[in-house]
């Protein structure tokens, strides 16, 4: 098992610390990154706030045009705490940006239990580093226009809201955030 680090950010003007929860991250793993995705689903679904309607969360569906390393899952132990998918292009929500010019989250999930407790982060941590590893300037990600506390909370992540629009039939934020110069 590996032990539990301290990591430190900024958010807003105070300084916090925050128990790293994440012990290990494993590409691929679709039966897990599902039940993770679906378990957020269902919280979301139980304090009204429906994101994804579960008949839509098969893997069929969540799943289509991913590659095997496109799914990441945070685990600790060997319990699915996270997921999101990373890819490298979408033209559904950002069709004007050619494929490996960004990084694009999709489906970020953490379990209720683990929720509000950083999981969140260190998983944008991660999408953060790989994309820049591949020297791929820029991460992106969306969501809905009206979910304003995950609209600060990727703001506190350090990405920056560049347009709003519908997409899929529902108003949505764009964010990006710069990640390799």
């Amino acid at each position: 098992m590996c032990a539990k680090l301290y990591i430190q950010y900024a958010a807003s003007v105070n300084t916090v610390f925050q128990i790293k929860m994440i012990e290990s991250i494993q590409l691929g793993a679709r039966a897990d990154a599902l039940y993770v995705i679906r378990q957020a689903a269902v919280h979301l679904i139980d304090h009204q706030k429906t994101l994804w309607p579960l008949d839509e969360l098969t893997a069929e569906q969540v799943f289509h045009g991913c590659q095997h390393d496109n799914i990441v899952t945070g685990y600790v132990g060997a319990n699915p705490i996270a997921a999101m998918l990373l890819t490298y292009h979408d033209p559904t929500f950002w069709p004007d940006v050619p494929p490996n010019q960004a990084g694009f989250i999709h489906k970020l999930s953490v379990v209720p239990d683990y929720q509000g407790k950083g999981v969140a982060a260190q998983m944008v941590d991660f999408a953060k580093n790989e994309v820049k590893n591949k020297e791929i300037p820029w991460l992106r990600l969306d969501c809905h226009s009206d979910r304003n506390r995950l609209r600060n909370f990727y703001e506190s992540l350090g990405f920056r809201c560049v347009r709003e629009g519908i997409a899929e039939a529902h108003p949505t934020a764009f964010y990006e955030i710069e990640v390799y110069p």
